[in-house]
Formats: structure tokens, sequence, C-alpha cells
């Protein structure tokens, strides 16, 4: 045959269909990952507004955000477990 084995031409078809379709879920994700940023920029922004009109003292506004932050690693630390857990064996992250 002069172009190729029909069947190469199939797998070859298949690849790429398969990187267009990641290349579509990786833009997804990125397009998530940025709005994901953005939100939290504003929500940090908007603790950082909540705690000054608390007028608070300096030392009382340092005791508020370590513990606002130890809260916060520790929400992180359960999703991590969480996530962890319905990952198939063998797929887990460390």
């Amino acid at each position: 045959m002069l172009f190729g084995d029909p069947v190469e031409w199939e797998h070859a078809r298949t690849l790429q269909d398969a990187v267009h379709s990641l290349k579509a879920l990786l833009d997804l994700q990125t397009k998530e990952i940025l709005s994901l940023r953005q939100e939290l920029r504003s929500v940090e922004g908007e603790k950082a507004r909540l705690i000054h009109r608390l007028n608070l003292s300096h030392r009382e506004r340092v005791f508020l955000r370590e513990t606002l932050k130890r809260i916060e690693l520790t929400l992180e630390k359960a999703l991590d477990s969480s996530n962890d857990k319905s990952r198939p064996e063998g797929h887990k992250t460390t």
C-alpha cells in the first residue's frame, strides 16, 4: 500500500485524538487553577480587612493570624488525607 497500513493510520488518529483531549483537559484545569488563585487572593484580602476591622492590638492580631494559619494547615492535611484515601492503591502521593 502506498500510504501505509490502515491500522497504523487508525492508531495514529486515536493517539492524536487522545492528545487533543488531554490538551483540552489541561486547559480546563489551568483555567480552574487560575480562578481558584484569584478567589484565594480575594479571600486573603477579605480576611486581612476583617482582622483590621476588629481593632485588635498588634499582639492579638499576630495571635489571630497564627491561629488561623494553624486551622488552615489542619484543614489542608485533612483534605490531603481524604484525597489519598479516595485514590486507588498504588496512586497515592507522598
